[in-house]
């Protein structure tokens, strides 16, 4: 039986765009150290236009979820600056696979007003595409937060007049 072999390469090749594992190992980098600074026009070129994030179940900044578009994910870290006097995004492990990253690091923060410390454990898990972040989400210890609300002293929603 005669053993079948192409006789010549594919006349056509796939056309699409893969950034590789060291391409996005230096993006997250770039990303968190604007998130640390605060560089929002930075942090606005690192987000797709359709981004969406999901913060852990249970935790302070939730409320929305998910946030979806560029302004609602950046108004997470703004809300953020609003409450605390220091908040530290801290990652301590980068994990690559395709275009799929997981970061496990530390929140660290003083609470404004009352200088509640804050250092809980976190996990983000982050999906690009185009080297853009698409989707995020977020794993934390969210009693540390839920202890936090506790000294928070946020306006609450307007009395009903009765």
């Amino acid at each position: 039986m005669p053993c079948l072999r192409p006789t010549s390469r594919p006349r056509w090749r796939p056309s699409y765009h893969v950034v590789v594992a060291q391409d996005l190992t230096q993006t997250v980098k770039s990303f968190y150290a604007a998130m640390a600074r605060r560089d929002y026009p930075a942090l606005r070129d690192a987000l797709d236009a359709r981004v969406e994030w999901n913060s852990a179940e249970n935790f302070l900044y939730a409320e929305h979820n998910p946030y979806v578009g560029v302004e609602m994910v950046l108004g997470i870290l703004r809300q953020i600056d609003d409450d605390w006097d220091t908040f530290a995004i801290r990652p301590e492990e980068t994990f690559v696979a395709g275009e799929t990253v997981i970061v496990r690091g530390r929140y660290r923060g003083k609470l404004k007003g009352t200088g509640f410390g804050l250092d809980a454990e976190f996990v983000h898990v982050l999906h690009f595409r185009d080297g853009r972040l698409l989707t995020g989400r977020t794993y934390t210890d969210t009693a540390q937060f839920r202890d936090a609300v506790k000294h928070l002293r946020r306006p609450g929603p307007p009395e009903r007049a009765g």
